[in-house]
């Protein structure tokens, strides 16, 4: 077992503890001679990611239990997108944190705690903060969570509650810079990119695989952030093919949102768009793993999508009342990615990985069911909390949007597709909530009223971003 530099190749003894290559700062990969694997390969009496032999394993494992997470045959959701082979869903959500990065958490804070590092560190829009926090709290370990404001606020509750130290950044890059000037030999960082951390993910290919029989997809569906999960997945399939459990590889799938998609830009050589706001988990403008992912792309055969932001809103609805299942907006990406691919192809057997729970966005299934519970009179006042669009109204105020339409006009920018006549409904109880103020009315012809943010309300839009 040792590591290989993705880009050069040059190989590392796994004792020297390094998180990157020294001379060209990629990613490293873990190696295995797969022949002495071949007869050993699972632990039947393991119910984890640990069954599985191919990781890098430690004297003491930190584990809450993660993997082992089911695989969904679907029917009415195949219907209802008139597909006639097999849909199948890989449900992460239910990993103990409640996404697919517990997998990766699992081994890289093994390894830190086996190190005796007394601090592990990471940088995060959600997941892996919660993931670390949580499995650094299992094994004893300070945790430091450098977020971007936007974070989703059912992910910031979790950290907080897993006891993780959180610092607030402008932006992921700048959280990077911060979170490696604190690395040394008593801090362990735990980015994307990290090897222990990759490894652990790849265990999601070795359960597809072993739910199917041994047998491999025709494709897998992946949302991409920074780039990571698709590698990973892919590199379990290899390491399949290789050991000769499974005759075929899969075609690995990335989905990005349009207008968060650096990644697919990449692939097809298209001019990237704007960033969107609507979902930070995949709104990374410079992914750590963007080689990675494309190497998983390319190497399959595979491609890269695009897909709306409505799109996905709606097809998380669509897996709830077809499927029972209740994911996150990223993992929800994957459908219209299904549908995309019906439109040109018809493969047997398709796999869509759903990365995380829904409750981990409370914002976006608040607007999904506000109509809803304000016709079940479940939305009193007492009940009212700052979701996604009353932040965007926030924002919008303080960068000079003042009177409805104008606000109206600015939510539509950057993803948030309501009506004019519901903005004067948060309006109003922004305005009941003491966030915002009249500040005066004016228009010739008809009364315009002009908005201003109160110091309570601009106290609301830092802490909330």
């Amino acid at each position: 077992m040792r590591l290989v530099c993705s880009i050069c190749e040059e190989k590392y003894n796994i004792e020297e503890d390094i998180i990157n290559c020294p001379r060209c700062k990629a990613p490293l990969i873990f190696e295995y001679d797969l022949d002495e694997y071949s007869k050993n390969f699972i632990d039947h009496e393991v119910k984890s990611i640990w069954r599985y032999n191919i990781l890098p394993k430690e004297k003491d494992l930190i584990s809450l239990g993660e993997g082992n997470t089911y695989l969904h045959k679907s029917k009415s959701l195949s219907e209802e997108l008139g597909y006639e082979g097999e849909l199948f869903l890989k449900d992460e959500s239910t990993n103990p944190t409640g996404s697919f990065v517990d997998r990766g958490i699992a081994v890289a804070v093994s390894h830190a705690a086996n190190k005796n590092y007394h601090t592990v560190a990471t940088v995060s829009p959600g997941n892996i903060g919660a993931s670390l926090a949580a499995y650094a709290s299992k094994a004893g370990l300070n945790s430091l969570i450098y977020t971007p404001l936007n974070i989703e606020s059912g992910k910031l509750y979790q950290i907080l509650m897993y006891n993780g130290q959180v610092y607030p950044v402008q932006d992921i890059e700048r959280g990077i810079e911060e979170a490696l000037d604190r690395a040394d030999k008593d801090t362990y960082l735990i980015l994307p990119n990290n090897p222990y951390y990759l490894e652990g993910v790849k265990t999601i290919a070795y359960e597809i695989s072993e739910d199917l029989n041994w047998d491999s997809p025709d494709m897998v569906i992946v949302p991409m952030g920074n780039g990571g999960l698709i590698f990973s997945v892919w590199k379990g399939f290899l390491e399949l093919k290789k050991l000769g459990f499974i005759d075929r590889l899969p075609k690995m799938v990335g989905v990005q949102f349009r207008g968060a998609s650096p990644i697919v830009d990449r692939l097809t050589g298209e001019v990237s768009e704007a960033m969107s706001i609507a979902a930070p988990e995949l709104s990374i403008p410079n992914p750590l793993n963007m080689n990675l992912a494309l190497t998983a792309i390319k190497d399959s055969g595979g491609y890269g999508i695009r897909v709306e932001y409505q799109d996905a809103v709606n097809a998380l609805r669509l897996l709830s009342e077809k499927e029972g299942l209740f994911v996150e907006l990223a993992a929800a990406s994957t459908i219209p990615a299904v549908k995309h691919i019906l439109d040109h192809t018809m493969p047997k057997k398709i796999v869509c990985i759903l990365t995380g729970h829904g409750l981990k966005d409370p914002a976006t299934i608040r607007e999904l069911t506000r109509s809803i519970r304000e016709r079940l009179g479940l939305d009193s006042g007492e009940r009212r909390v700052i979701g996604r669009t009353k932040i965007g109204i926030l924002r919008a105020i303080k960068d000079g949007n003042s009177y409805g339409y104008a606000i109206w006009k600015y939510l539509g920018r950057k993803g948030i597709t309501i009506k004019l006549p519901t903005v004067y409904q948060h309006l109003s109880e922004l305005e009941r909530m003491g966030l915002i103020k009249t500040i005066s009315k004016s228009g010739l012809k008809r009364q315009t009223t002009i908005y201003g943010l109160t110091t309570r309300g601009r106290d609301a839009l830092r802490y909330l971003g």
